[in-house]
């Protein structure tokens, strides 16, 4: 009898630990996942940063990543896209100028005259547009000038052109000619070993 009931306490004993080393390892595998699960920011260039959103501000939105020794970043609300949070919950902040061409094609730049769209972001050229000869109006004249330089902003991986100055030329009779010159401005700066475009002070001095 005294064998038969050390057999039991013993049995007890083992499923006693066998539970307790299931629940403990459920337990860390939880923590785990919760460690591991982060948040995702889709920017307008099409790039993803996989990160804990700390903080969302009326112009930026701050976060830290494990492999950053949790300092804090930001980036500026003006080039997010989207936020998809480890919980599930999807923020949109601004939609995409075209959702189907890349962050490197010249159609999705904007083009704009204020100062305020590019503040937070990196100058990284500075460009010229000129019309092509073989434009018949006006309008195609400027239309052909922001072509080209949305192409020489999408080259020196810009998102925005902010405009400095704007001529239009020719007179009564003559080919219509459009002339703009522009500062391109990314989500990043330009490399320390990279010399920043200006074709506007290469231009000045010739």
């Amino acid at each position: 009898m005294k064998m038969i009931s050390t057999l039991k306490r013993f049995g007890y004993l083992v499923c006693f630990f066998a539970s307790t080393y299931a629940f403990s390892g459920q337990a860390q595998a939880q923590t785990l996942q919760v460690k591991v699960a982060q948040d995702t920011i889709f920017t307008l260039m099409r790039d993803t940063v996989v990160a804990n959103v700390t903080s969302v501000s009326s112009t930026k939105i701050f976060y830290t990543q494990p492999d950053s020794a949790n300092i804090e970043k930001s980036i500026q609300r003006k080039v997010v896209q989207r936020i998809v949070y480890a919980s599930g919950k999807v923020e949109q902040y601004n939609k995409p100028v075209f959702v189907s061409v890349s962050s490197t094609d010249w159609r999705s730049i904007i083009i704009t005259d204020n100062p305020a769209d590019v503040d937070g972001m990196h100058l990284r050229a500075v460009v010229i547009g000129k019309s092509a000869s073989s434009v018949t109006s006006a309008a195609s004249a400027k239309k052909s000038a922001e072509v080209m330089a949305k192409k020489k902003a999408a080259n020196n991986g810009g998102m925005y052109l902010l405009v400095k100055n704007r001529k239009e030329l020719g007179g009564y009779g003559e080919t219509p000619k459009y002339y703009l010159e522009a500062e391109v401005y990314g989500e990043s700066p330009l490399p320390n070993d990279q010399e920043m475009k200006n074709e506007v002070d290469k231009q000045k001095k010739k």
